[in-house]
């Protein structure tokens, strides 16, 4: 049996679906997203949970963008964020920190 990715995004589907082909099943699955600032603890926390509800292998994947200069917010929250504050928003809240404007985004696979 294959692996199946589980998501409610389309457009991960498609990204998985462009990389791996036919080598993965997806499943859109809505499934309550454990809040937290790793993106890690968050895409292992739902794989584990995904597998025991399937009863297969299922690979999940999180990110976040993590700024210096913002102590590392959004985080995991980005999409959330960026959803109401827009990127000017973002932008606005760096205003003034001319030291650590580096960012880091991060993206997590994990199966289980």
């Amino acid at each position: 049996m294959k692996p199946v990715v589980v998501t409610s995004n389309r457009n991960k589907a498609a990204e998985f679906r462009a990389v791996l082909g036919s080598l993965v099943d997806i499943a859109f699955i809505e499934y309550p997203e454990l809040k937290a600032d790793d993106p890690c603890e968050i895409s292992k926390t739902a794989a584990k949970a995904l597998s025991e509800r399937l009863k297969r292998v299922v690979v999940v994947e999180d990110s976040g963008l993590f700024i210096g200069a913002l102590m590392g917010f959004p985080g995991t929250s980005s999409k959330y964020i960026t959803s109401r504050i827009g990127n000017r928003g973002i932008l606005k809240l760096m205003a003034g920190h001319w030291v650590l404007r580096s960012g880091q985004s991060s993206n997590l696979l994990f199966g289980c």
